[in-house]
C-alpha cells in the first residue's frame, strides 16, 4: 500500500488503540500497543509517594522510556503497513494539563490527568519524529470535527462509523471508533 494514510490514536494509561485510515476512508490497519508495564503505567501514582527530586527523576525516565517504546512501535507498524503516514490524530482530554510536578503530585485528579497526558505526548513525539503532522482532538469534539473534515452531516457520523466498522471487522470498540475519527481529522486537515 503506497497511498496516503493517517493514524488515529486513542491512548490510555500505558497502552493505546491505533487505527490507520486511507485517503479513500478505509481502515487499512488496527493495532493495540502496550507501552507501559506495571512499573511505568501509573508513574505519577508511584511518584506521589517519593520525595520531589526522586519523583522528578522517575517521571523523566518514564517519559523517555515511553517515547522510545512509542517510536519503536510506530516504526514497526509503519513498516508493516507499507506506507508513510502523513499525519496522526490523537484523542485528547477535555482539558489540557498545565501544572508543575509538585502541584500534580498533590492532587489525585491531576495525577490521573498527568498520566493520560504523558501517554498521549509520547505518541505525538513519535509521530513528529517521523515528520508526521500531529492533530490533537478533544474527545467531545471528535464527531463534529470529523464530520466537518469529511464534509458529512453530523447526523451521518454514527452511520458512517458503523459501516466502516462492518468492513473493518472486530474489534470495533469505542477506542477504534475514536481513533478513526481522530485519523479522519488528521487526514483531511
Amino acid at each position: 500500500m503506497g497511498g496516503r494514510i493517517a493514524i488515529g490514536v486513542s491512548a490510555h494509561t500505558g497502552w493505546a488503540a491505533l487505527v490507520a485510515l486511507s485517503a479513500e476512508l478505509e481502515v487499512v490497519g488496527r493495532q493495540r500497543v502496550q507501552l507501559g508495564d506495571d512499573q511505568t503505567r501509573f508513574v505519577y501514582h508511584v511518584a506521589a509517594e517519593l520525595p520531589l527530586a526522586k519523583a522528578r527523576t522517575l517521571v523523566d525516565k518514564t517519559v523517555q522510556l515511553g517515547r522510545e517504546r512509542a517510536r519503536e512501535a510506530l516504526a514497526k507498524w509503519v513498516a508493516e503497513l507499507g506506507a508513510a503516514p502523513a499525519a496522526m490524530g490523537i484523542v485528547e482530554a477535555k482539558r489540557t494539563l498545565d501544572a508543575e510536578l509538585e502541584t500534580i503530585l498533590a492532587s489525585h485528579s491531576l495525577i490521573h490527568s498527568a498520566e493520560g497526558a504523558l501517554w498521549r505526548e509520547v505518541w505525538a513525539t513519535a509521530a513528529r519524529g517521523r515528520r508526521m503532522r500531529v492533530h490533537g482532538v478533544p474527545a467531545p469534539e471528535l464527531a463534529p470535527r470529523a464530520a466537518a473534515a469529511l464534509g458529512l452531516a453530523a447526523a451521518r457520523m454514527t452511520g458512517w462509523l458503523a459501516e466502516l466498522g462492518k468492513r473493518a471487522g472486530r474489534p470495533w470498540s469505542l477506542d477504534q471508533r475514536q481513533a478513526t475519527l481522530a485519523a479522519a481529522v488528521a487526514l483531511r486537515t
